[in-house]
């Protein structure tokens, strides 16, 4: 099951980016494979990848999605597990608007 953070977001010209982390190497040989999946205004963006891409990062232990004036409203974000060989996986989530 996902884990799912829901925040609101009222300012206006500033930077949001949900940053996590898993503390497995990075690089061909992942054990585990966690999505960070960030959806506002009706727009996904999933973590290391450019606005609009479909893809998931599949090589690096930190996945960072950084929004540029968020809209206000409600924000999802949700880390995925894609593949995990070892449970439980843990992990670490920060989340800064500045």
């Amino acid at each position: 099951m996902p884990w799912t953070q829901r925040s609101a977001s009222t300012a206006v010209g500033c930077r949001a980016g949900p940053t996590w982390f898993r503390n497995r190497t990075a690089g061909e040989g992942l054990q585990s494979d966690l999505d960070l999946v960030v959806v506002a205004n009706k727009q996904e963006r999933h973590g290391n990848m450019p606005a609009g891409s479909k893809d998931f990062d599949r090589k690096n232990n930190v996945e960072q999605v950084i929004v540029e004036n968020p809209p206000p409203g409600e924000a999802v974000i949700s880390v995925i597990a894609h593949s995990i060989a070892v449970a439980p996986q843990n992990y670490a989530l920060v989340i800064r608007m500045s």
